[in-house]
């Protein structure tokens, strides 16, 4: 609206001033401070009037009673102030016709005889010159403002997570700062609507219906369950998955080079690392001929990892001792269940029940004395004997990267799903000294970070 408006000014001022004097004053005060410094030396206050450009002394519309940006909000003092200095130049309202006629003689061929004129025209009744360009110039300065300020759409990225909100803002914040690092910053250039399902996992699909509803430029899913909840009600907004162990085995994408449709993201490989953490942790436990696994039959993630460790045992001539574990309550049980089938050593899969419980859950393991292997090192960080898995925080800083490549224009179906490029190893030296472990060097030299 802006551009029609200023348009409408050049009209209205067009038999009053020389276009072209209109057009040099402009050029020669580009920058909009500079140009009502030049207003106020050379009118001594018509700078005041210009706060609110009096639009109906042109006779145009009343949209056009705007304040320019930086002025007083006083829209009637500032018309009230234009009056008296337009009076003062011998303009007390004339028609823009009137205006045309009385000053034609000023570049028209046509001569300046009354007879020629609709009315008299007396000298003191001209409009001054520079007041007329110094109201266009104002009126046109602020149609450029107007037209930069239109507010430009700000991508939203919605988030959906199995997570609690405390875990879940631990997972935004490499997220967040992969995001920053490629030039997006919250509220300026970016926006995010987070939802958080706490575990009940019956939440996701009325939780993605809400996101999609908000109609989000592309979508983070954490976790499995939220992935497939995603993909539940939406075939077309563009979905990056994070924290999926088997994004191919859970029939999210066809292929992890192509995978088509609207998924992609980056995975975490649980199923592929699930033996090798077997492996490593009985490195630490030689002894050990049964090893006990805590898994959650609710997370298809962990079924998928569970049945890796199937295969895994009879490979390293073992038996596995597996216990269900559904909420916090079952910590106590399942580990006491798994003692008593005779485990000498416990992996704990990836579900993120045992993340969000972890100091629950470690205080209820240092009761039974069993060398765990987890696969995030939170765990071991609070006594837990070791853990092998995905840079969690890089993971995420990775699926900003995608994030980052669907909002410059790039389809999900041509990025290939990104298998994980850094794992760690660490260790708890003080945990293993407390358990009466000798650890190999050999085992200590592949850690990434040993605890002591």
């Amino acid at each position: 609206m802006a551009g029609r408006l200023a348009e409408t000014a050049w009209r209205a001022i067009a038999g009053a001033v020389n276009e072209l004097e209109v057009r040099q004053a402009m050029q020669l005060t580009i920058d909009r401070k500079s140009f009502l410094d030049i207003i106020a030396e050379e009118e001594g206050g018509i700078n005041g009037a210009m706060q609110s450009p009096p639009a109906d002394l042109w006779g145009l519309p009343p949209e056009m009673l705007v304040t320019l940006p930086g002025y007083g909000p006083d829209v009637a003092a500032n018309r009230g102030e234009a009056r008296k200095l337009m009076a003062k130049h011998g303009y007390t309202g004339r028609t823009t016709d009137e205006i045309r006629a009385c000053n034609q003689h000023r570049w028209s061929a046509r001569p300046n005889h009354p007879t020629n004129d609709p009315r008299p025209c007396r000298r003191g009744h001209r409009v001054n010159r520079r007041a007329i360009v110094a109201l266009a110039l104002g009126l046109c300065v602020w149609s450029l403002s107007a037209d930069a300020q239109q507010p430009t759409k700000i991508p939203l990225v919605g988030i959906l997570s199995d997570e609690t909100s405390i875990v879940g803002a631990k997972s935004f914040e490499p997220f967040a700062q992969g995001l920053q690092a490629l030039g997006y910053i919250e509220g300026q250039n970016i926006a995010f609507e987070q939802r958080y399902a706490n575990h009940k996992y019956e939440l996701l699909p009325s939780l993605a219906t809400e996101l999609v509803r908000l109609r989000p430029d592309v979508i983070l899913t954490v976790g499995t369950p939220a992935a497939r909840a995603a993909k539940s009600v939406t075939q077309t907004i563009p979905v990056v998955f994070a924290r999926i162990g088997d994004p191919v085995g859970m029939g999210l994408v066809p292929a992890l080079a192509r995978p088509g449709g609207n998924f992609t993201g980056v995975s975490i490989l649980t199923k592929e690392t699930g033996a090798k953490r077997l492996e490593l942790l009985i490195a630490a436990a030689p002894g050990a001929k049964r090893a006990g696994v805590l898994w959650n039959p609710s997370n298809r993630a962990d079924t998928s990892e569970t049945k890796e460790l199937e295969a895994a045992v009879r490979i390293l001539n073992l038996v596995l001792v597996p216990a269900e574990v559904r909420s916090p309550d079952d910590f106590e049980p399942a580990l006491r269940a798994i003692v008593e089938h005779g485990a000498a050593v416990v992996v704990v899969v990836g579900s993120v029940i045992f993340l969000e419980h972890w100091q629950r859950l470690a205080g209820v393991m240092a009761k039974t004395r069993l060398p765990a292997m987890f696969n995030r090192r939170e765990f071991v960080e609070a006594g837990g004997l070791m853990s092998f898995g995905t840079n969690f925080p890089d993971m995420y800083r990775r699926a900003a990267a995608y994030v980052d490549k669907i909002l410059k224009g790039g389809k999900a179906a041509d990025l290939p799903v990104e298998q994980p490029t850094k794992f760690e190893l660490v260790i708890n030296l003080k945990t293993a000294t407390e358990l009466g472990l000798t650890l190999p060097y050999t085992l200590l030299a592949l850690a990434d970070e040993v605890i002591e």
